[in-house]
């Protein structure tokens, strides 16, 4: 539902902040800056420098990215990968060959420990945030790529200076699932729409707020067994003769309860997103 939403403002030009849904380091650009900072941490890295080539900053057809890959077993270079397919290529390709000097400067700049700088260089000298602003809704994939240069500054000023670090960083939040917002496209005080969960909307308040999707509940009574936690269970029965399954009473007992405290537990995060609202609450819904 967060995505449908994203996606409608997007088409109508307005800009947002989303606090959950897609999430930052979901955001496909941040995901192509990573493809890129892999490469630069480590050449020999196929997934990353297939990733690289199949991103904005090349846009390798399907055609090219096999005949990169495929030039491996022919590389001489070591260690006789992709990426010396890739070099070899560069000396036809002025456009290549300038994308591989940059990576080249930017692995000097990592080596130094300069993160902040070598994040710019992707952005600027390599050409992602060009790219970025190019795309659809290209200003809110721009000030999540500016939020990147800020994440790498902080860890310079933690004393984190090693590019293995930053990508440690990324990844681990990424994976721990650590909200994070995507950047708003100007500074959070803004007149921008706010995207929010209930659970992360909780103690937040707004003038106007639009509840959507109220209809939608867990459902419940699904499955073939039923457990609570007084330690009770329950399983639907198969008939021997007709070979159907039935709901027995403790079965159905157990689904009763579940569905009780699915209903009370909706209508307390309902009175939750309805109390944010300090002027105006729109809430859209549908039946069936």
């Amino acid at each position: 539902m967060i995505s449908t939403i994203e996606d409608a403002l997007t088409q109508a030009g307005v800009p947002f902040l989303t606090y959950k849904g897609r999430g930052y380091f979901q955001a496909e650009e941040v995901a192509d800056l990573l493809h890129v900072l892999r490469v630069i941490q480590d050449p020999a890295d196929d997934f990353a420098v297939a990733c690289l080539l199949s991103g904005p900053l090349v846009a390798a057809t399907d055609e090219g990215l096999l005949e990169v890959f495929a030039a491996r077993e022919r590389a001489t270079d070591p260690p006789g990968r992709p990426w010396a397919a890739l070099n070899a290529a560069g000396a036809g390709d002025a456009r290549i060959a300038r994308l591989l000097e940059g990576i080249e400067g930017l692995r000097r700049e990592a080596m130094a420990g300069r993160l902040g700088r070598v994040v710019e260089g992707v952005l600027y000298d390599l050409g992602l945030m060009e790219a970025a602003l190019l795309q659809d809704d290209g200003a809110r994939r721009a000030a999540n790529l500016r939020k990147a240069v800020v994440i790498a500054r902080d860890l310079e000023r933690e004393g984190r200076h090693d590019l293995g670090d930053l990508l440690r960083h990324l990844t681990l939040v990424r994976d721990r699932e650590i909200p994070e917002a995507e950047a708003a496209t100007g500074h959070e005080g803004s007149n921008v729409v706010r995207i929010n969960t209930v659970h992360s909307a909780k103690g937040l308040e707004y003038p106007f707020v639009v509840l959507a999707d109220v209809q939608k509940s867990t459902p419940s009574g699904r499955g073939a067994a039923r457990f609570d936690g007084d330690r009770r269970w329950a399983v639907k029965l198969r008939h021997p003769l007709e070979g159907g399954s039935y709901t027995s009473a403790g079965f159905q007992a157990l689904v009763d309860e579940d569905k009780a405290r699915q209903g009370e537990e909706d209508r307390r995060l309902l009175y939750v997103a309805m109390t944010r609202a300090e002027e105006r609450l729109l809430i859209v819904g549908h039946a069936s």
